[in-house]
C-alpha cells in the first residue's frame, strides 16, 4: 500500500518539474517576482527520483507479500 500511496506523490512531483521547465522555457516577466523566484529553484535528487523510491517499495511489497503466500 505504500508503494501505491508513493507512486501518487511521484507523479506529483513529476507534474511539478514539467511545470516548472515550462516556466523556463517562458522568458516573460511579470510582477509575481515570489512566484518566480520559487519556480526557478532546481528540483532536488529526491523530486527527481521519487518515482524509482516508489516503484522499489512497491516492488518490495510485493515481493514480501509473495513470499508470505508461498510460507503460509
Amino acid at each position: 500500500m505504500v508503494g501505491l500511496v508513493l507512486r501518487g506523490f511521484a507523479r506529483n512531483f513529476r507534474r511539478d518539474l514539467a511545470r516548472r521547465k515550462e516556466h523556463l522555457r517562458d522568458e516573460r516577466k511579470s510582477d509575481d517576482a515570489n512566484l518566480s523566484a520559487q519556480l526557478e529553484q532546481t528540483p532536488s535528487w529526491l523530486e527527481k527520483n521519487f518515482g524509482l523510491l516508489a516503484n522499489l517499495v512497491l516492488l518490495t511489497g510485493v515481493l514480501v507479500a509473495v513470499a508470505g503466500l508461498v510460507r503460509g
